[in-house]
Parts: structure tokens; sequence; C-alpha cells
């Protein structure tokens, strides 16, 4: 603990609870519905890096991601990848997540695919105003994060949970080093 930092034990209570809860949620609760009929699901990948490095082996781990995704997304009758947005930094400028935005905006893309909250948004604040946006688009544009099982726009209440609980609270992940 740093000097002067002052720790609420009842918040850091709360949000272990609520990972805790997000971890053991049954899958078959929160998986992603299927289309039915002719209906195509247009999707768009969000990978974030934050290697402290940027260097070979960061592309070779950012090309395993998208092969993994490719594959997911073909294993899914009726969703379509449309494109792959890559930013190497959750903190800073992120132009292609600008870009998918305003390809949500211009209605190209119908779900967003994750790998986490902490992917796609520095913190949850960031992560519910930016879903809240694409909740509210017509039509609306689903965020599906993976690790944490939710899909926004059937269980949007676990986000509202975890943003009372930690509204600023930095996403914590792994080292950004570590394999991905």
């Amino acid at each position: 603990m740093e000097i002067g930092t002052v720790t609420n034990p009842d918040k850091n209570e709360l949000k272990k609870k609520l990972r805790e809860r997000l971890r053991n949620y049954p899958a078959s609760d929160l998986a992603l519905d299927l289309p039915s009929g002719n209906v195509r699901v247009r999707v768009a990948v969000y990978i974030c890096t934050n290697h402290k490095s940027f260097c070979k082996e960061t592309h070779r781990k950012l090309d395993l991601q998208e092969r993994y995704y490719e594959e997911f997304i073909d294993r899914l009758p009726g969703y379509i990848l449309g494109r792959f947005y890559r930013d190497y930094s959750r903190d800073t400028a992120r132009p292609h997540f600008g870009q998918m935005l305003k390809d949500c905006k211009a209605g190209k893309i119908d779900l967003i695919i994750t790998k986490s909250i902490s992917r796609f948004a520095p913190n949850i604040k960031g992560c519910m105003e930016t879903t809240k946006m694409l909740r509210h688009l017509q039509p609306p544009v689903g965020v599906y994060f993976e690790t944490e099982n939710i899909y926004t726009l059937k269980n949007y209440a676990l986000l509202v949970e975890a943003e009372t609980a930690c509204p600023d609270e930095p996403m914590t992940r792994s080292d950004p080093n570590a394999e991905s």
C-alpha cells in the first residue's frame, strides 16, 4: 500500500464479491443469442494491447488473437466477421477504437466482441458510458466481453453493478507483457 492511501474495506470487499460473482456466473445464462432465420450479425472485434515495448513478439500475439476470433466467429452460424480494430494502448489515444465507434454510428456493426472489459476501456465508468451510447443507437450495438461473459444487450445489469461498486477504478489486468 502506498503511503497516504486510504482503503475502504467495505468497497474492497464489494469489488471482491462482484469479481467473484462474474467469474462464477453460469455461462448458459449469459451466452450470446444466436440469430434465427436469415438474420446476419455483422461483428467487429476490438483488440487492445498495452505492451510496454512493441516488438515482433507483440505482433505475433495480436495475430494469434485475430486467428482465435476468426475461428470463434466461424463457429457461430449467422455471424459475419466485418473487421478487426487494433489499438496498442488503452490509456492514450485509441484511433481504431474511435473509428469503430464511428462505424457503429454509421450502422456498419451489430456486435463488438472483445476479450475483456479491461481491454475495452481504461475504467468501468468509461466502459459504461460507451456501452450505454451503443445500446441507444438505432439499431442498438451490443458488446460481448468474453472473459466476463457479459453481453450488454442481454445482461447490462452486471455492468451497472460493477460501475456502482467502483466507477473510477482503473480496470486491472495481468502483466501487459505476459502471454495474451
